[in-house]
């Protein structure tokens, strides 16, 4: 009984994090800085400018990777959340 309702809570949970306000591109290349300086990089070095390139590669293959199984879940009706998770999965 609580799996029930566990399936019909996920599905709302899912769709207002679709809602959140996604960052702004410069919002992105801050939190890829702060996230290569942590590794150690130093900004204006070849490594640094690789860091960056690779984590905005990583976001932009993520991003359209998610669309694509929310496309794909949204004519699983309520079998969203797993259809949405099969698919995350499978396309790794």
């Amino acid at each position: 009984m609580q799996i029930r309702k566990f399936n019909k809570v996920i599905p709302i949970i899912t769709m207002l994090a679709a809602c959140a306000t996604p960052l702004t591109p410069e919002q992105r290349m801050a939190n890829f800085s702060s996230q290569c300086q942590a590794y150690g990089f130093k900004p204006q070095t070849d490594t640094y400018a690789n860091c960056m390139m690779k984590l905005d590669d990583q976001d932009q293959r993520n991003t359209a990777k998610t669309s694509q199984c929310s496309s794909v879940a949204s004519s699983a009706g309520a079998n969203y959340f797993l259809a949405y998770n099969a698919c995350m999965a499978l396309t790794d």
